[in-house]
């Protein structure tokens, strides 16, 4: 049972049957009646009250005021509004979506002591949806059917990939219906949206009067959010399950309830709806819910975008084409010095940890999942550790486990070939499809994090030299130069006899206490990469050293942290490092040592 649920349980199993139709009037009523309070806690102040009332005082008192509008409020609302909260008043206990607590009273609870003050609590004013965000759609085609708080509300459509568009059938019969419309099976919310990329297209008949378009168009959005909802409980993705499934009834109510808090719509031609047996009472309030978040423009755990306060979410297409470039342009945009080590510190380690995903990948992930948990929580040092407990997947990998997306799931987004897009989600976006798939899959032994690696080619020379000095696989890693037309040495090596038809650069590499030979290689690769690359710049070491802490980690080398890393990454304000060139750099010597041409 989810928290919902508790709502259908009271009103069909808690209520007897000859008080049931009444008791759910009054609980519509109520919705309706409390527009202040989200409606997730208007439906628990409404519990909360059947229980202390009892259905009889209900029944009784059905159509009187203080039975739905009892105005509730907090401590200090009631302070500020003149009035005295008794020590032994009973409150009223919310639960909010981001699982925070409020403790309300109701005006019967509270004592009048200052009159002057009367007056500060709006109590009866609807919903406020939010003004557009960025580009999104102004539905000035609707304008004589749509008053402008309609569509203001409704501009938010993208955020679920949907469009409203005007329906080209002529049949009079069908006012309003849902097409699903995109060519893939995850479409991606863009406020921005076309009519070709959207996932659903609500279609209204152009024949369809003022008053009935806006109850309409409520009634297509409840009964796909419904299907959502339903599809979320049953683990089906979001666009496999069908509209159909949501009784006409549900729809109506959750229409209703929607329409009036947010003040949407004409109220003369709402009459109210009727309560039959077959609604599930918790889908309702959720539906309630999720749909006035989404005209609200606020953020909900089933909706795939967050909020348009600034903050929202939006598909990162620069990140998916050039990450280098973008995860460059945002680290050398950040002012403030603190999040600016925070940003830094995080993707070196994100990239570093992750050698499994290629860089770009990898890049583009860690990119994503900072905007998404923030400065403050991975820059938390307790959660030092955290890093290497961070399951991610790609779709198809997650399929072949066992598992799918939960419908609600934010997908990230990360490149993949021919300019395409790949989708990858965490652990805590996926639930199990396949329960014997997933069983098997969570059994096996899962790989080192470490990038790919094959030894060096059959021609290559042997290095025996450096067999005492660092393990077998990164002397492989040594002689997988020889594709480059390069050759590994020390000072002290032979060279022996030279084969004319060689043209293989001979590349020395010199023994530093308390350095791995192949550390010093990488840096010293890295360093030619840069200096070739970009010119000689004075951040070169750092950059140098920034390089070979993202590509010896990603291989799996033996590798202590030298003290120029430390230096690069708490380095004076103002000074810009390169960081799609360190970034490319790296991935450019993991292709030399891996024996992968990038």
């Amino acid at each position: 049972m989810n928290v919902y649920d508790v709502f259908h349980a009271q009103l069909n199993h808690f209520v007897l049957p000859g008080q049931r139709v009444l008791v759910k009037r009054w609980f519509v009523d109520f919705l309706v009646a409390n527009p202040r309070l989200p409606a997730f806690a208007a439906a628990q102040a409404a519990s909360q009250l059947l229980s202390r009332w009892g259905a009889d005082v209900l029944t009784e008192s059905l159509g009187e005021t203080w039975t739905t509008r009892p105005l509730p409020a907090t401590r200090s609302e009631w302070q500020a509004d003149g009035y005295r909260v008794p020590d032994d008043a009973q409150p009223l206990m919310l639960s909010h979506l981001d699982g925070s607590r409020t403790e309300m009273f109701l005006l019967f609870d509270v004592e009048l002591v200052d009159e002057q003050l009367v007056g500060t609590i709006d109590h009866l004013s609807p919903r406020e949806p939010a003004a557009p965000f960025g580009l999104s759609p102004s539905l000035s085609e609707f304008s004589f059917h749509l008053g402008e708080r309609e569509r203001v509300a409704l501009s938010n459509l993208w955020r679920i990939c949907t469009v409203l568009e005007w329906s080209a059938d002529v049949d009079p019969v069908r006012e309003g219906q849902i097409e699903k419309a995109g060519r893939h099976l995850r479409c991606r919310p863009c406020s921005q949206l076309r009519s070709e990329d959207a996932c659903y297209r609500l279609l209204i008949h152009p024949d369809v009067g003022r008053s009935r378009a806006m109850p309409l168009i409520l009634g297509l959005m409840a009964r796909l959010l419904g299907s959502w909802i339903q599809g979320r409980r049953e683990g089906i993705p979001r666009r496999s399950n069908p509209v159909e499934q949501v009784s006409d009834a549900e729809v109506a109510v959750v229409s209703h309830i929607v329409g009036r808090r947010l003040g949407l719509g004409e109220p003369h031609v709402r009459g109210a709806p009727d309560v039959p047996e077959d609604i599930d009472w918790g889908r309702v309030v959720e539906t309630t819910q999720v749909m006035e978040d989404l005209l609200e423009g606020k953020q909900n755990p089933l909706l795939p975008v967050g909020t348009t306060d600034g903050q929202t979410p939006v598909t990162p297409r620069l990140l998916v084409k050039d990450p280098y470039r973008e995860v460059a342009r945002e680290l050398n945009e950040i002012r403030d010095e603190g999040e600016r080590q925070v940003a830094e510190r995080w993707l070196l380690d994100f990239v570093a940890g992750n050698g499994r995903f290629p860089v770009s990948t990898a890049l583009a992930l860690g990119s994503q999942l900072y905007h998404r948990w923030g400065a403050d929580v991975v820059g938390d040092p307790s959660r030092r550790d955290w890093l290497d407990t961070i399951e991610l997947r790609s779709v198809e990998e997650w399929r072949a486990r066992g598992w799918v997306p939960r419908p609600e799931a934010a997908e990230l987004l990360v490149p993949s070939g021919q300019g395409r897009e790949a989708h990858y989600f965490l652990r805590d976006d996926v639930l199990v499809a396949d329960r014997l798939a997933a069983l098997e899959s969570e059994a096996e032994a899962e790989p080192d994090n470490v990038a790919l690696f094959r030894p060096g080619p059959a021609d290559a020379p042997a290095l025996a030299e450096f067999a005492e000095l660092i393990p077998w696989r990164e002397v492989e890693m040594l002689r997988n130069l020889w594709r480059y037309r390069l050759v590994v040495s020390l000072p002290t090596s032979d060279p022996g006899a030279a084969d004319p038809d060689v043209t293989h650069l001979r590349f020395s590499v010199d023994q530093v206490e308390g350095e791995s030979v192949t550390v010093g290689l990488i840096r010293m690769i890295a360093t030619s990469v840069l200096t070739h690359e970009m010119g000689t710049a004075p951040v070169c070491g750092w950059e140098a050293a920034l390089v070979a802490e993202v590509a010896a980690r990603r291989l799996g080398v033996e590798y202590h942290p030298a003290s120029l890393l430390e230096e690069a990454l708490t380095r004076e304000e103002g000074i810009q490092f390169r960081w799609d060139v360190i970034y490319q750099t790296a991935a450019t010597v993991e292709s030399m040592l891996s024996g992968f041409p990038g």
